[in-house]
């Protein structure tokens, strides 16, 4: 899950269905302003405060799920991979984030092929992208997002080569 609505959906007014798709949108709008920025001052708490390790590596986490949900691809890996590299760093002291550490691989894996995509297919498209067998003219010319992709899924496979879903 890299698509952000559970942090927005907390936010959302559902009354504003009674106002019209206008209201609809407003509320969305809003919902989405209220939770980068409560997603923002979370993390900057977080890293104020001296919280633990797990806290942190969540507020990293949950910013970079609003990125997602933003279309910021780009902000959202480096707010993962900083939540990756902190649970990376810390897992011998702090068990649980063992677990983290596997869920934010996973999950970097994802938004990087989803970065390679806004890149290539939505600020540079074309319409020989969409048809398969993939010709010359549809591949990707940014290849950094499918690249780093590959290298967290191969991190992951080593550890567990049976896993059917990274494997997919």
């Amino acid at each position: 899950e890299l698509s952000g609505r559970v942090k927005l959906s907390r936010f959302l007014v559902q009354p504003a269905a009674s106002r019209g798709l206008r209201g609809l949108c407003e509320a969305r709008r809003e919902a989405e302003d209220f939770t980068f920025e409560a997603a923002r001052a979370h993390l900057a708490q977080v890293q104020t405060q001296g919280s633990s390790l797990d806290e942190l590596v969540r507020a990293h986490h949950d910013l970079g799920q609003v990125y997602s949900y933003r279309g910021q691809m780009s902000d959202s890996v480096q707010q993962l991979r900083e939540a990756l590299r902190i649970a990376a760093e810390n897992r011998t002291r702090v068990p649980a984030l063992a677990d983290a550490e596997r869920y934010l691989e996973t999950i970097l894996g994802v938004a990087e092929l989803r970065r390679g995509e806004v890149e290539n297919c939505l600020q540079h498209p074309n319409a020989d992208r969409c048809l398969f067998p993939l010709r010359k003219p549809g591949q990707h010319d940014l290849k950094s997002g499918s690249t780093e992709a590959i290298r967290h899924f191969e991190r992951l496979l080593a550890a567990r080569p049976d896993d059917l879903e990274v494997r997919w």
